[in-house]
């Protein structure tokens, strides 16, 4: 009998305090995943960025974006073990929610979600817009200077 799977993505957020143990929690989140039964699809998919609000006093972290697939045993008739009566996704959720390091997450099925290259390339994109809006105000106000600096030339008669 073929398995069928079914493919997650866990996207969660390590605040910016926590940044050190990325590799760590990376890992940590890896054991729960397996011990599960799931298996890690491809690599990662990190970005430090501004969170949408504060939380715990801090305003920055780094999000990660990680696919798994897990065997659907619903799917071939099969009874899964319980694990205290929760799912494996809800073991996962479980576990994860118990963890200090991570201070948001979400596990959805990947099904109508774009590949992870796809978000990659927009945030390519994304952070070579930001750094060409950083570049900007500088050569403005290098232009201002010297504008400012002929200015007082003119004024002083130097």
């Amino acid at each position: 009998m073929s398995e069928k799977t079914i493919e997650y993505e866990v996207y969660y957020l390590v605040l910016e305090s926590k940044k050190g143990d990325l590799g760590r929690i990376k890992e940590d989140i890896k054991a729960i995943v397996t011990t599960a039964g799931g298996t890690f699809v491809g690599e990662d998919l990190t970005e430090d960025r501004k969170i949408a609000y504060e939380i715990n006093k801090e305003i920055r972290g780094t999000y990660v974006a990680q696919r798994f697939t897990r065997v659907d045993k619903a799917a071939l008739g099969e009874e899964e073990p319980e694990t205290e009566g929760l799912d494996a996704i809800g073991e996962i959720n479980k576990q994860m929610n118990l963890s200090k390091d991570i201070a948001r997450f979400i596990i959805v099925r990947a099904d109508e979600l774009p590949e992870l290259d796809e978000q990659r390339e927009q945030i390519a994109l994304r952070t070579e817009k930001q750094e060409k809006q950083a570049k900007q105000p500088q050569t403005h106000l290098k232009q201002k200077e010297e504008r400012v600096d002929k200015k007082l030339e003119e004024v002083l008669k130097i």
